[in-house]
C-alpha cells in the first residue's frame, strides 16, 4: 500500500498570497514603460515595419488560409501608424 503523505506536515515555507498588486509588480515583471490600464489613453506604440522576413513567409507552416503580399503587408503596417498618429499616439 503507497504510504500517503500530508502536505500540512512538510516542513518548510508555506504558500502565502501575493500583497502587491499587478500595477506594483509591473516594473520588475515587464519592464518600466508605464502600463497601468489595458483600457486608458494609447499615448505612444512601438513598432516595427515588416522587413525582408516576409519576402519568403511560408504561411502554410504559419497556418495562414493563403498566402501574404509584403507590398500589401508593409502598406497596411504603414497605414495603421497613420491612424494612431492621426490620433495623437507617438509612434516609435
Amino acid at each position: 500500500m503507497e504510504k500517503r503523505r500530508d502536505i500540512d506536515a512538510i516542513p518548510g515555507e508555506k504558500w502565502f498570497p501575493k500583497e502587491s498588486s499587478i500595477i506594483d509588480d509591473m516594473k520588475d515583471l515587464w519592464g518600466d514603460w508605464g502600463v497601468c490600464s489595458e483600457v486608458d489613453t494609447l499615448k505612444a506604440v512601438l513598432m516595427r515595419r515588416p522587413g525582408k522576413e516576409i519576402e519568403h513567409f511560408d504561411w502554410q507552416a504559419a497556418r495562414f488560409k493563403e498566402a501574404i503580399d509584403p507590398v500589401r503587408f508593409r502598406a497596411q503596417h504603414d497605414a495603421l501608424a497613420d491612424i494612431y498618429r492621426a490620433h495623437g499616439v507617438r509612434v516609435h
